[in-house]
């Protein structure tokens, strides 16, 4: 089987753990978010990546008191080619303050190189914080380091903010 399909059965399962664990009276958040970042390789000579937009789709499960689980479809668009790129993300928030909220997560991203087919597999884990600014919209960042299953270079990727609209279902 496909490592991203083995990935994708992992969310499906992570998912199916959090709609069973939650409480009874939680129901799960939708959100919609939009970012801009940009990443560094880490080889002998770093190469910088220019920015690129992602466009996101998140389901936050409560699963304790200050504690959620998410899954975050995302699709990054721009870069210099403005071929998209799917991705996503397993992650986790911790609440510190009614406001401020700590994410850490991974990253999953097949990374198609457009020209030759070849897949070159994104890791990337990460973390950050996350605003609330008001009950609908908050603001995140996030710093991450990823490496490249295919070829073992390592990046930094840095997403100074994405802005995320609750959902009203």
């Amino acid at each position: 089987m496909r490592f991203e399909w083995k990935l994708f059965l992992f969310a499906a399962l992570i998912l199916s753990w959090c709609s069973n664990s939650a409480h009874a009276s939680t129901k799960p958040v939708f959100k919609i978010g939009i970012s801009e970042g940009w990443a560094f390789s880490l080889e002998e000579k770093p190469v910088f990546f220019p920015g690129s937009t992602r466009v996101a789709f998140a389901i936050i499960f409560p699963v304790a008191d200050g504690i959620s689980v998410a899954v975050k479809p995302r699709l990054k668009i721009g870069h210099a080619d403005f071929k998209p790129q799917p991705g996503i993300i397993l992650g986790a928030g911790f609440k510190i303050t009614d406001r401020l909220t700590w994410l850490v997560g991974i990253l999953y991203e097949p990374n198609i190189d457009y020209d030759t087919g070849e897949m070159k597999h994104l890791i990337s884990p990460g973390t950050g914080p996350s605003m609330k600014i008001t009950n609908e919209i908050s603001i995140d960042s996030s710093l991450a380091i990823g490496v490249n299953v295919a070829d073992g270079v390592w990046s930094l990727a840095i997403v100074p903010i994405e802005i995320s609209f609750k959902l009203p279902w």
